[in-house]
This record gives C-alpha cells, structure tokens and sequence, in this order.
C-alpha cells in the first residue's frame, strides 16, 4: 500500500474520527464536501482532461449517507492506488445505487446492510441485464469489479470508522461464495487476466525453467526474470525492485505481486497484479536463492527501513 505522503497529491489526508460532525479535506482541485472532484493538472495523464479526470457524486443525491461513506472509500482508494482504479472502482460501486433503486429502496445507509441484504445485491449482479436494449448480461469483470468495491468498503470501512456495519465478518464468505466460485466469472475473468500469460509461456517451458530454477547456477536471475515477466507483464526495471515479501494475499483471497511502477509517474508507487502458481513458487525460489546476497548486505528489515530487495543487494527504494 502506498504511504499517504505518496499519493501523487491527490488528496491531502486528514484522519478520520467517526465522532466528527464535519468532515472536509483538499481532495484533487476539489474538496471533500464538494460533489465534483476534480484532478486536472494533477494527475499525470495527458492524453485525458475534462470530465475524464473527475469523480462525480451527483447520483447519490438522494442518499446522503451512502454519499459520505463513498467519498471515504473513493479516498481510501486514492491513497493507496493511481486515479484510474479510483475511477474504476466508483464505476463499480455506482452499481449498487442502481440496485437500490431499483430492489431496496429502503436502505439509507451502509450499516443496514447484511449477510441476506450483500447476497441479493450479488445475486442481482449476476442476473441484471445491460446495454442499450438490456438484452445482455453484465460481463464476468464487471460483475468482479462491482462486487469487489462493495466488498472492499464494507471490510475497510468496519476497521475505519465508517457508516457501515461494524461486523464484517460475513463479507468475505458471501462475496467468495457467489462471486469467485462462481464458474462463469471464474472463467471470463480468467480468460481476460492471463491471455497474454497462456500464450508467452506454456506449461512444459516453464517445468524446463523450474528445474533449472531448482540448481544452483549463475542464472537463477535470468530464469527467474523470464517466468515472472512473462506471467505478470512486468519490465526488467520493475522486476529489480522486487522486494523481500512482495507475495501478497488480496482483499479477494487471491495471490498478488507487489512491485514499485514508475512508468508514467513523476512518484514510485506501489501496484499489484495477480499471481499465479507459476510466479509464487518463482519468487518463492528467487527469494530462497538470493537469500545469501541480502545477508550479505547486512541490512535488516524494520519499519523505519526498506526490506532488502530480492534480486540484489540494495534495499528497496519505497
């Protein structure tokens, strides 16, 4: 997760208490209270202006509440990811204003949802009908886009503060229940993720490239390289960053590696991408091969210092 001071100044944080009566902070061009955020000239992104580097509010008009607890979330998700999920995630959860309208027209608040409340809206995820005639099912990464920012409000916001139930316990169960074990999305989403790494590298390479992983030999680094590249889509520069513990576990359960992007930004960020068994048991073998190098260095990991970088001796540059 990026740190706040990070976060291409896209918001200037301020904590917050559930005890406020008003809550406000520079957001973008904007501020919190306002219902357009706006980030030209701050974001990086030339090839976009206007309303494609804005977050509108305007919808939730009519549910303040659940208004307040989005701009939290949306916040959430801009210190510690880049404009663009930002904007994808409030895509998705735009998602559930619709479905309230339209199903539970009662609920005025987040913290009135529960287990039986999160399962309808899943369920209707699943069965809504899009496109300009409605003739058509929402596409398995929707339907994972849309779920997944619902779920990731209601976690985070239980450990925050926010105006969502305080247990959120029964969150995950019911999102990987309908949504990951559910064999359409599994397979749509599968299909859109690793169409490049089915095809880059099949499985009998990749045993040739593991039983070299597995002896010890000068190339360990340029095997390694090869596998995770070729399975993740990350650049040579982004693969020497990788830091000791970069297999991280995401808020959907699934595998993530965590590496420092610094391709379009004027600041390193943090990103993840998902990994598959390939590129765990890469890592897993990259880190157990280079161990003796970071020992070497005699750096050590604590919270006031980068953990040592994996692939060489230097300490990573977060």
């Amino acid at each position: 997760m990026a740190k706040p001071e990070n976060a291409l100044k896209l918001v200037e944080y301020k904590p917050f208490t559930s005890t406020e009566k008003e809550y406000d902070m520079p957001v973008g061009n904007s501020r919190f209270v306002d219902d357009l955020w706006d980030f030209n000239g701050i974001e990086n992104a030339p090839h976009k202006k206007g309303a494609k580097l804005q977050i509108k509010f305007h919808q939730w008009d009519t549910r303040p509440a659940l208004k307040e607890t989005v701009k939290h979330y949306i916040v959430s998700v801009l210190l510690k990811s880049k404009f663009e999920t930002a904007k994808r995630m409030m895509d998705g959860i735009t998602k559930f204003l619709v479905f309230v309208e339209e199903a539970r027209p009662e609920i005025t608040s987040f913290s009135e949802m529960d287990r039986s409340c999160l399962r309808e809206y899943y369920l209707w995820l699943l069965q809504v009908r899009s496109g300009r005639n409605k003739d058509q099912l929402l596409s398995g990464q929707s339907i994972k886009k849309a779920a997944q920012a619902i779920q990731d409000l209601l976690t985070v916001g239980a450990v925050k503060g926010w105006d969502v139930p305080k247990v959120s316990s029964f969150v995950s169960g019911v999102y990987h229940e309908l949504i990951i074990n559910n064999s359409r999305i599994r397979k749509e989403t599968s299909l859109s993720e690793n169409h490049v790494k089915t095809e880059t590298v099949d499985g009998e390479i990749a045993d040739k490239l593991f039983r070299c992983l597995e002896r010890e030999n000068e190339l360990i680094l340029c095997k390694s390289s090869i596998l995770i590249s070729s399975q993740t889509g990350l650049r040579i520069n982004e693969f020497i960053t990788l830091e000791e513990g970069c297999l991280v576990e995401g808020v959907d359960g699934e595998m993530k590696l965590r590496f420092l992007d610094r391709k379009i930004r004027k600041h390193a960020t943090y990103r993840e991408v998902p990994a598959n068994e390939i590129v765990v048991k890469a890592v897993m073998e990259l880190e157990k091969h280079t161990r003796p190098l970071r020992a070497l260095s005699g750096l050590k990991v604590s919270v006031k210092q980068s953990p040592p970088c994996v692939v060489c001796r230097k300490v990573g540059t977060a």
